[in-house]
């Protein structure tokens, strides 16, 4: 019964850790928001659009900061917990279940934000989006997530 329920903080852990890794840190949102900015402004929006993409850019931002002040407090936690010893794996689990819910909230929050977007452009410039996100994630690109974790020694 103690192996199982090991293995599935561990399990749980590793799920929300690659979540928590891919967008949730400290400072990656704004640098994702950035690189969406970059991408919109090479889109030839009229005023108007521009007008309504920042409308529901400020929205998000302050959506987003609401997400974050709820778990930036349950990632210290957790760090701390981590470093406990020995480490109260139930604890841990118990605050990735409470940091779940949010975390879904928050990727629904993404995908309303980035629909809204889309429904103000016109096909041509949908199309021309679609193009320059594929050119920013082709593959084997690195961003400077993945060089400031080289830096760490993240990926050993």
């Amino acid at each position: 019964m103690y192996k199982k329920s090991v293995l599935a903080v561990l399990l749980a852990m590793l799920l929300f850790g690659q979540a928590y890794a891919r967008g949730f840190e400290p400072g990656m949102h704004e640098d994702m928001i950035k690189k969406f900015e970059r991408t919109i402004s090479r889109l030839d929006l009229s005023k108007e659009q521009e007008a309504q993409i920042e409308k529901i850019n400020k929205e998000h931002k302050k959506m987003f900061l609401s997400y974050s002040e709820q778990l930036a407090p349950k990632h210290i936690k957790i760090k701390r917990l981590n470093l406990d010893e020995p480490v109260d794996y139930s604890k841990i689990e118990a605050i990735l279940k409470e940091m779940s819910p949010i975390h879904i909230q928050l990727k629904i929050a993404k995908m309303r934000h980035r629909n809204a977007i889309q429904e103000i452009l016109t096909p041509a410039q949908r199309k021309k989006m679609k193009n320059l996100h594929k050119s920013n994630h082709k593959k084997g690109k690195k961003g400077k997530r993945d060089k400031k974790r080289e830096k760490k020694g993240f990926f050993r």
